[in-house]
């Protein structure tokens, strides 16, 4: 089974939630797919197997023949990529304008490297994660690859457990794909309330079953509630509420699992979200 965590946003601390569960679970795969800005590694202690770069967009590239300095490349392109057979990496989009209008084929559109997968191994089980270049385009592509990786590494692994990015954008689509349940973490704030039912939407346009937890859930109990009213009009299920909890920064700060402190209050919340989550997704 493949079980996603995502928010709809950032800062709602599902990766925080994604590394303890990966420690209460028995055998599994970790795919951590916020791969333009991967951390669930930070909290992971790892090792790096195997390390592949990833093409994931055309960009266009001089060849060695001369340029004329005609200027058509210049004036054709609408992004201000190049200047007179000068690539700016950066802006160019791949649309292929300027090798189309080049006269002496000086220009050539060919694979760019934007980031590269890698498998990495932690105390809990493999990781399968990706680092993409600055700039880079296709994080949809490098989701679904890092995946693939993780499927071709874990074969016999019961749950796949995927660390989704924020939003609601091809790499959160890429992510969900084929997932048979997934966890929206939410906090109680505003932009919270309304990310949340944005990827409820979603999800449920996906035909993903859905559960749905609220973190630092008494920092406003107003927009709390509205939480739990949303997951009664979207008839999905609240599988608990984390209070604010200033263990978790201090955890995170000393390199800690939260496991390492049982007493705190988001700890014993986390772990009971987990029993619920186990028996969804029948781990004993």
């Amino acid at each position: 089974m493949d079980l996603l965590i995502v928010s709809g946003k950032g800062g709602t601390g599902k990766t925080t939630l994604a590394a303890t569960f990966s420690q209460l679970s028995n055998s599994k795969m970790i795919i951590d797919c916020d791969v333009e800005a991967s951390n669930l590694h930070l909290l992971l202690a790892r090792d790096d197997l195997e390390r592949h770069p990833f093409s994931g967009a055309k960009l266009a590239q001089p060849l060695d023949n001369e340029c004329t300095a005609c200027g058509l490349c210049t004036a054709t392109c609408r992004f201000g990529a190049i200047d007179n057979g000068i690539v700016d990496a950066l802006r160019c989009e791949g649309c292929g304008a300027c090798v189309f209008v080049c006269p002496v084929d000086h220009l050539v559109l060919q694979d760019a490297t934007t980031g590269a997968t890698v498998l990495s191994a932690t105390d809990y089980g493999l990781m399968s994660r990706a680092e993409m270049e600055p700039g880079a385009e296709g994080s949809g592509k490098l989701v679904t690859e890092i995946r693939r990786q993780g499927r071709l590494a874990t074969k016999d692994v019961p749950l796949t457990l995927l660390d989704g990015p924020p939003g609601i954008g091809c790499a959160v689509i890429a992510s969900m794909t084929g997932c048979q349940l997934a966890l929206v973490v939410a906090e109680a704030s505003l932009s919270g309330l309304s990310d949340a039912e944005r990827i409820i939407d979603l999800l449920q346009q996906m035909d993903v079953q859905t559960l749905l937890c609220i973190n630092r859930a008494d920092i406003s109990p107003e927009l709390t509630k509205q939480l739990e009213q949303l997951c009664s009009n979207k008839d999905i299920s609240l599988v608990g509420e984390i209070p604010y909890d200033p263990v978790v920064r201090e955890a995170q700060r000393q390199g800690r699992s939260l496991l390492d402190y049982p007493e705190s209050p988001a700890t014993k919340a986390i772990v009971a979200i987990w029993d619920r989550l186990s028996e969804a997704i029948g781990e004993e």
